[in-house]
This record gives C-alpha cells, sequence and structure tokens, in this order.
C-alpha cells in the first residue's frame, strides 16, 4: 500500500513537470513569433541571449550581397543595421563612411554625440527588440537598412537614426540622393532644436545636390524643382515676394502634400544662405538656436534664430536674391545635367 502510494505521487509530479514544460515551450513560440509580427511590445518579448552577427562586407562595389539573417556592421561612426532579405553593395559601408565626412566637410558640422540625440524605438519596430546592447549610448548613428516592402512609407532621420530601403544603395538604380539627404538630416538635426520643415528639408537638399556634384553623380530627383526648358522656378513664389516672411511661416506649419511645398522653398532658401553668408552659415544657425529651448510648432523662435545668425532683414534679402539668384541655380543644375547625357 505505501509503495502504491509513492508510485501515485511520483505519477502526479511527473504530469506536473510535463505541464510546466509545455507552458515554457509555449511562451517560447510566442515570443518567436512576436519577432516576426511587430508589435508595440516587441522589445519585451526579444530574447536577450540572442545577438545577431556581423556582416562581412567585401568593399567590393560590383558585389551584391542577399543579407541572410538580420546582422549589423559596426563602423567609426555609424552602425549598419540590416535587415534579413535585404541585397546590398559590398561597398555600402565605404560609402557611408565617405558621404558622412564629406557632409561634416560641407556644413563644418559633426556627427559627434550631443544631447540632442533622442532616437526612436526602432529596434522593436524594425527588428522586434533585437539588436541590444549595440550603440544604445547613442555615440554613433545608427543607420536602418530594410528591404522595400512597398507599403507606402517612405525614409526617415531623426537625431540619431536613418532609415533607408536597400534600393536606396543601388546605384543602377541611380537613387543614391536619398542617402546623402537623409545622412545631412541626421547631421543637422543633431546640433540642436528643430529648425522647422522648410529649413530641414532645404538642408536635406541642398546636401544631397553639392554631394552629387562633388562626385560627380547625376542628381536626377532634383528636376522636380527646375523648369529645365526656361530655367524658371517650378513654384509660385507671389506669396513670398509680397511678404518673406510669412511665406517661411507659412511653408513651415503648411501640411505636407504632393506638391511639396516645404521642399521647393527650403532648397531655394538654404541656397540663398549659403550664397549670401558662406556654408558655414548653417553651423552658425545651429549654434545660434542651442541657446533656447523652444517647441518644433514654435516658428516665432525659429525666425529669431534665423535672424540672430545672419541679419534682422534676411527674408526680405531672399525675396530679393529669388529671381536672379534661382534663375542662375537652374542654370548651373541644367549645364551639369546635360554632362550625363
Amino acid at each position: 500500500m505505501k509503495k502504491s502510494c509513492i508510485s501515485l505521487v511520483l505519477l502526479l509530479c511527473i504530469i506536473a513537470l510535463s505541464l510546466t514544460s509545455c507552458g515554457k515551450e509555449e511562451s517560447s513560440t510566442t515570443a518567436d513569433l512576436a519577432t516576426e509580427t511587430p508589435s508595440s511590445q516587441e522589445q519585451t518579448t526579444a530574447d536577450p541571449d540572442v545577438k545577431e552577427p556581423i556582416l562581412s562586407l567585401s568593399g567590393n562595389p560590383e558585389e551584391i550581397i542577399t543579407v541572410t539573417e538580420n546582422s549589423y556592421y559596426p563602423g567609426e561612426q555609424y552602425v549598419l543595421y540590416f535587415e534579413k532579405g535585404t541585397k546590398i553593395p559590398g561597398d555600402i559601408a565605404l560609402r557611408v563612411e565617405r558621404t558622412m565626412k564629406e557632409l561634416e566637410t560641407l556644413f563644418g558640422l559633426s556627427y559627434a554625440k550631443t544631447k540632442y540625440v533622442n532616437p526612436e524605438p526602432w529596434r522593436g519596430e524594425y527588428f522586434g527588440g533585437g539588436f541590444r546592447g549595440i550603440n544604445e549610448d547613442h555615440e554613433k548613428v545608427d543607420i536602418i537598412v530594410i528591404s522595400n516592402r512597398e507599403d507606402g512609407a517612405i525614409e526617415w532621420s531623426d537625431t540619431g537614426t536613418s532609415m533607408l530601403y536597400d534600393e536606396d544603395f543601388d546605384l543602377s538604380q541611380g537613387i543614391y540622393d536619398t542617402v546623402f539627404h537623409e545622412l545631412a538630416h541626421v547631421l543637422h538635426l543633431r546640433q540642436g532644436p528643430y529648425l522647422g520643415q522648410a529649413f530641414e528639408e532645404g538642408v536635406g537638399l541642398y546636401a544631397q545636390y553639392q554631394i552629387s556634384r562633388k562626385e560627380n553623380y547625376p542628381s536626377w530627383t532634383m528636376i522636380q524643382y527646375v523648369d529645365t526648358e526656361g530655367y524658371l522656378p517650378n513654384y509660385d513664389t507671389t506669396a513670398l515676394l509680397a511678404d518673406a516672411e510669412q511665406e517661411f511661416r507659412h511653408v513651415t506649419t503648411a501640411p505636407r502634400s504632393a506638391e511639396q511645398l516645404h521642399y521647393h522653398y527650403g532648397i531655394r532658401f538654404i541656397t540663398f544662405l549659403t550664397e549670401t553668408y558662406g556654408e558655414q552659415i548653417i553651423a552658425k544657425i545651429s549654434e545660434v538656436s542651442r541657446k533656447y529651448s523652444y517647441e518644433d510648432d514654435d516658428v516665432d523662435a525659429m525666425i529669431r534664430v534665423i535672424k540672430e545668425a545672419t541679419e534682422e532683414s534676411v527674408f526680405e534679402k531672399f525675396a530679393a536674391w529669388l529671381p536672379e539668384g534661382w534663375e542662375k541655380w537652374c542654370r548651373e543644375y541644367n549645364t551639369f545635367m546635360e554632362s550625363f547625357g
């Protein structure tokens, strides 16, 4: 009788252990699924013991690498994060490093960490909470490279991160402009408070055009800002000429639309600033902006910063420069592009 009771107890223990084990397996499966289907809780479900490998890059621009698992590549100023399935050139790291250094030289700014670094929670959004322990102090720039999912999303940048598609690094597509543009955003946004969508997009467009010229690379995406037949601005500047400062307020607060008003205004304004005050003016404006603390929608503060770094009549001078200054830019752009056939 005593032996039978012991056997019964052992049987119950085995059943209990079996049920506990099944519970653990089910939990593990749930965690695995969470890494495949992005959700707001991904950052807590990722396995902290899983370490993504460093991707080996050949440096050969002719080699196209298909990434077989989520992986990364640490550079001196950046970390590249690759989504499984992306196709990238073997020289992607060299290109990124070169572009970042050229942008620093262009504007006299640095990618070094500042107090303004506050990146988005991209580890959960794109990688299910992966890449833990990598650049979490934000000393370097995070550059996310994912496959083009054709979901309507566009590339973006903030104070510490750029999200790019693998096709942005495909020279055969002729769209390296996006890399220049987005990395310029990160560089400027690390310097101080936000200066409005017109100013920031102007910085990105100005940078992509200047770097493409230096690299002797055709900047086809800039053609939308130019009337190629008459070298006239493809943008109604009537309001700007009537009240230059008010137009800055308008384009800074206007909702994003297919007309891309802030892009059109921005490239003109930044070109004017650099031609009038020198390319170091962007760094000076950033320096002045650090003296103030304001909200992203405080256009009055943005205007105050720009005026303090330049002069009180800066917007009126922009309006006076625009007709001939922009026509000159259009002619130079078309001459540059004609060299590519």
